[in-house]
């Protein structure tokens, strides 16, 4: 092997005493004492920073040897000389650089050398920033590092096999956000998009926001650009290049993923004149935007592509006469077509302003983003914008999930800010308006979400769009924390759309999820009952229902009060509720879950409550609603005092613009109560205070609604006189509340209902 060549390291010489940067003193200090094996001193140096006017740095110099096996992928050899240069102001971190004048063109180089010259080769030892790495940086570890660095390059293991591919250009301060449809619309003919504006971020960092020309509106800020798209062969990754700043040297950069850019810009450029696009596109800036794929080594799959854009800083018009395809009469300006044009081009002459390209926020990037999949598509009615149901829907949307129909009638008042995710320049608007707007505004694409602004209870002059709204959707999401619409949603709307519910608990600590099945044969009404049977019996969700800490007033009248509720607890409630939301409806079922925040600690308890189908009986112009759960009991109970009779009170609650009787619960014979084989007579003892605590645990929504009894063995549950005489009594009673009575008979075989009279 050659003996290697070094280059001098930048800078004067000067004396170790004059190093001023302190980890350039630390690094000479130990390399002096020999504190570090296998490196040497050679000498220091002070640089001044090109483009840097007053900044110096400092410079120590120094031999390595590498732990260099016999056969090595890439040419590093046993003995390298390192110049490390540490900026005085200690402002970054140290660049390190080889000083041998035939380093190889490795993985993991720098192309944006401070240096401004592509040697001595510019070493990459760090991919955190300096304020991570000045943390635990000391010259021991920093020797370590770069003897390391040069080793498993050698062996070409520096880039591991689960990193990330490497760039093949160094980044660019200005980016542009593009349509993520370009490559799939570029068949459809001209591709033009308008250059709406830019944002700074006040480090001199600019992105170019574009749209699809035929998708936005003109004016004279706009910059209409036409584009070409090259699509590249695979190349293996590795080499960071330098960025191309004109026409020639992308020519040579696209070379290596063999496309030729001159003819192809030459076939784009004929094209549009041959289908009379010039006139159109002459004033158009040309947008070169390619897609590079990158493979991890020579033949493998590809693993990522790098798509970059470069605006020509050329209109259309005077492109194609850099090209000689067309030149155009100096007095009249007519366009003349070039019969044999020249094949030589001036691209040095042709300048660029190279872009890194992201593309604009579409359903597939949020979906891809968050969960990993593709976005679902479904239609989704989403009742109740408040707090809750607006935090829910954009974290919706930002996962690209739903096609929304938002239906609320409120308007957003400045106490809403509190809770509510909408920012304070929509205040006094629409809430639903509101969300759609800034939901479309943060989708790519077509509409994610359509306002309807109504009361989905009473929509008035919306009644037909609220009504084929649910009639269309695949899921309906109820929000509004309304028993009203809950129960319209289970029971009136015409919809073969899942219903599900979510709310928080009065104080808002929990949230509650109640989700129909496929096939509604737990409907929301009933889950909402099997809900409050399981506060109702559960001793630790006894204080579920306790009230809110407090309320203010924000207006006048006697409805304008607000709980007092955390934001950041809305915001968690609404996390958890998405979560939730998604897992029920993919998996099919019905399903009650119940989550609870602790005042004491950051966790989050979950209770998943089993639903039961409900069982519906029509008793005259009454529906009674129960489940199985209850009927089993009753059974149970009856068979366990057989020979005896024996009875109870249901618990439940009433729907009496339905009428509808919901039963949740039974209580067990009062142990004062007469049992014998002919004869049941129910007692009292303790049944009023276990009635009162059910109601105050569940909040008034479960209370007495009816008496049950079996019949002895080998009995129908036909009424005995004795029954329709207890009937007539209950009845009587319940009168003077407006309320039917209810009664329940089970017999050997079966059981019957009975409400508001015995047949």
């Amino acid at each position: 092997m050659a003996e290697a060549n070094f280059l001098e390291a930048p800078g004067e010489v000067i004396r170790s005493g004059e190093l001023k940067a302190q980890e350039a003193r630390n690094l000479h200090r130990t390399l002096e004492a020999g504190l570090q094996d296998y490196c040497w001193l050679r000498e220091c140096r002070r640089f001044e920073m090109p483009g840097e006017e007053g900044q110096t740095a400092d410079v120590v110099v120094f031999d390595v040897e590498v732990e260099v096996g016999q056969r090595s992928v890439h040419d590093v050899r046993r003995l390298e000389r390192i110049a490390a240069l540490f900026r005085q102001d200690d402002s970054a971190l140290p660049e390190v650089f080889a000083l041998r004048d035939d380093f190889p063109l490795v993985p993991h180089l720098n192309a944006l050398s401070p240096l401004r010259t592509e040697f001595p080769r510019n070493l990459c030892m760090y991919d955190e920033p300096y304020f991570e790495v000045e943390l635990n940086w000391t010259p021991a570890a920093f020797l370590k590092r770069i003897r390391e660095w040069l080793a498993r390059t050698a062996r070409g293991e520096l880039h591991a096999e689960d990193q990330p591919l490497e760039p093949l250009l160094v980044a660019s301060p200005w980016s542009i956000m593009l349509p993520p449809d370009l490559f799939e619309r570029e068949e459809d003919g001209t591709l033009q998009i308008a250059v709406q504006g830019y944002v700074e971020d006040g480090l001199e960092n600019r992105l170019l926001v574009t749209e699809w020309l035929d998708e936005t509106h003109l004016d004279e800020k706009s910059l209409p650009c036409a584009v070409v798209t090259v699509e590249g062969s695979a190349q293996e990754h590795g080499i960071i290049r330098r960025i191309p700043f004109n026409l020639e040297e992308l020519r040579e950069f696209l070379e290596d993923a063999e496309i030729d850019l001159y003819a192809k810009l030459r076939e784009q450029l004929g094209s549009w004149y041959e289908h009379h696009e010039v006139e159109k596109l002459r004033g158009n800036r040309v947008i070169i935007v390619a897609s590079l794929p990158k493979v991890r080594e020579a033949g493998g799959v590809v693993e990522a592509s790098d798509v970059w854009a470069f605006e020509i800083a050329e209109t259309l018009d005077e492109l194609g006469e850099r090209f000689d395809l067309w030149q155009k009469d100096k007095q009249s300006g007519a366009r003349g077509v070039v019969l044999e044009p020249s094949p030589d081009v001036a691209g040095s002459e042709i300048s660029l302003a190279p872009l890194n390209v992201c593309y604009a926020f579409s359903r597939e990037m949020a979906a891809a983003q968050s969960v990993g999949k593709d976005p679902d598509a479904r239609k989704v009615v989403g009742i109740g914008a408040g707090a809750l149901g607006s935090q829910f829907f954009l974290n919706a949307v930002r996962q690209g999930w739903g096609e929304w129909t938002l239906i609320d009638h409120d308007r957003l008042l400045p106490h809403n800010l509190a809770r509510h995710a909408l920012p304070g320049l929509y205040v006094g608007r629409s809430k639903v308006d509101s969300l759609a707007h800034l939901a479309n505004e943060t989708v790519w694409g077509g509409r994610v979400a359509s306002p309807v602004v109504a009361n989905v209870l009473a929509p008035g002059k919306r009644d037909e769009e609220v009504e084929q709204a649910l009639h269309e959707a695949d899921i309906v999401l109820d929000t509004s924390a309304s028993v009203a619409v809950e129960r319209y949603l289970a029971r009136d709307a015409q919809s073969s759309a899942r219903r599900v519910s979510i709310f928080l608990n009065p104080s808002g600590t929990d949230g509650v999820m109640l989700c129909e099945d496929e096939e509604r044969r737990c409907p929301l009404d009933w889950l909402e009952m099997r809900y409050y049977r399981e506060i109702a019996t559960r001793p630790e969700l006894q204080k579920h229902m306790k009230p809110a800490q407090g309320q203010l007033r924000y207006a006048r009248s006697c409805g304008d009060v607000s709980s007092v509720l955390a934001q950041d607890l809305v915001a968690l409630h609404a996390a958890t509720g998405v979560r939730a939301c998604r897992s029920a409806l993919e998996a099919g079922g019905s399903s009650i879950l119940l989550w609870r925040t602790s005042e004491t600690s950051v966790g989050i308890e979950h209770a998943e409550i089993e639903p039961y189908p409900a069982l519906e009986h029509r008793v005259g112009d009454w529906t009674v609603v129960t489940d199985r759960w209850l009927m089993d009991k009753v059974v149970r109970e009856r068979a366990e005092k057989l020979p005896n009779e024996t009875g109870g009170v249901l618990i439940g609650a009433r729907d009496m613009k339905r009428r509808i009787v919901y039963v949740v619960e039974s209580l067990s014979s009062p142990p004062d109560s007469t049992e014998w084989p002919t004869v049941y007579i129910r007692g009292k003892q303790g049944l009023r205070r276990r009635i009162q605590e059910i109601r105050h645990i569940t909040g008034d929504h479960l209370g007495y609604v009816g008496e049950w009894h079996s019949h002895p063995r080998g009995h129908s549950p036909s009424p005995s006189s004795d029954d329709r005489r207890a009937f007539e009594w209950l009845s009587d009673i319940l009168a003077s509340e407006g309320l039917p009575a209810t009664m329940l008979i089970v017999g050997e075989s079966d059981s019957a209902w009975h409400v508001g009279r015995m047949t």
